[in-house]
C-alpha cells in the first residue's frame, strides 16, 4: 500500500482543503478512515494508518479536550484528522490546537471553514476508492512478479517490459480464450516434440538475450551444440527466428509454454 496523506489531499474532495498543522505527518500511510465525534480514553484500541474526519461539536468550546483527543487518535494509530464546519461551529481554530497537532507531527485538514454543502461521506468515498485502487494495483504487480519468475527463472528483479509481458500472459490466461491461446501456441507445434530444441530455444530468446556464449553457459552445452539446435529448430520452425516480427511471436509463445508447464 502506498497512499498517503499527502496523495489524499490530491482527491477532489479535499483539493480545497487546508492543512493548518503537522506537515511532518504527510508522508503517513493511509488504508482507512472513519468518524469520530467523542472519545472514550478508557479504549485502547489501536487502528494504524486511518484517518479521522470529525466536527468536534461535543467538545466545541473546550479546547484543552479537543487537544486531548487529537492527541489520543496519534496515541490510537491515526495518521491525520479532516476537520468540518470549524469555522461555524468552533468559530475558529485555536492555536494550541495548532501547536499540538505540530508537536505530535499530526497532519490537521481543514475543509473550508463555511462550506456546509460538503459531507463526510464524500470523503470517506474518494479515500477509500484510492485506497481499494492502490492495493488492486499492488495486487496486480504481485501476480505479475509471480508469473515473471515463472518466464524469466535465471532474474531476481524485472523490469517494465518483463512486467509487462507477464500481464500479456496472464490477460490471455484469464480470457479463457483457448482459440487465441493455442493460435500463439501452435508456433512451435514444429518443434514440441523435441524438448531439446524448445528448451535451447526458450533460452537463446528469453535468457540470453539471442546471445550465443550467453546461451551455452546457461544450458551447459557446447556453443557448437548450441547453433546446431537452433539452426535445426529454424529450419523446423520454417521462419527466422532473429527477425521480427516472428522473433516477438516466438518469444511470446515459449513464454506461454513456460508459464503453462510450470
Amino acid at each position: 500500500m502506498s497512499v498517503t496523506v499527502h496523495d489524499c489531499l490530491k482527491l477532489p474532495c479535499l483539493m480545497r482543503a487546508k492543512l493548518v498543522a503537522g506537515h511532518k505527518g504527510l508522508d503517513s500511510i493511509v488504508d482507512k478512515i472513519s468518524v469520530i465525534e467523542f472519545d472514550d480514553y478508557r479504549d485502547d484500541f489501536f487502528t494504524s494508518n486511518e484517518i479521522v474526519i470529525t466536527s468536534f461539536y461535543s467538545v466545541k468550546d473546550d479546547v484543552n479536550e479537543q487537544c486531548r483527543i487529537l492527541e489520543h487518535s496519534k496515541k490510537s494509530g491515526d495518521v491525520a484528522m479532516i476537520l468540518f464546519y470549524s469555522d461555524i461551529i468552533m468559530h475558529g481554530i485555536d492555536s494550541k490546537l495548532l501547536d499540538t497537532a505540530n508537536n505530535i507531527s499530526f497532519p490537521l485538514i481543514v475543509l473550508p471553514e463555511d462550506n456546509i454543502s460538503l459531507s463526510y461521506s464524500d470523503v470517506i468515498s474518494d479515500v477509500m476508492e484510492a485506497v481499494f485502487l492502490d492495493k488492486q494495483a499492488h495486487s496486480l504487480v504481485d501476480n505479475n512478479i509471480a508469473l515473471a519468475k515463472k518466464i524469466y527463472p535465471y532474474e531476481n528483479t524485472f523490469n517494465i517490459s518483463q512486467l509487462s509481458l507477464a500481464e500479456k500472459c496472464r490477460n490471455l490466461l484469464l480470457s479463457q480464450n483457448s482459440r487465441k491461446l493455442q493460435a500463439h501456441l501452435s508456433l512451435i507445434d514444429p518443434i514440441k516434440d523435441y524438448p531439446d530444441l524448445v528448451s535451447t530455444l526458450s533460452v537463446y530468446l528469453i535468457d540470453a538475450d539471442s546471445q550465443l556464449n550467453i546461451t551455452a553457459k546457461l544450458t551447459f552445452l557446447h556453443r557448437n551444440t548450441v547453433i546446431y539446435r537452433l539452426n535445426k529448430a529454424k529450419n523446423l520452425l520454417g521462419n527466422d527466428f532473429n527477425r521480427m516480427p516472428f522473433k516477438y511471436d516466438i518469444y511470446f509463445a515459449l513464454a506461454l509454454v513456460r508459464v503453462l508447464s510450470s
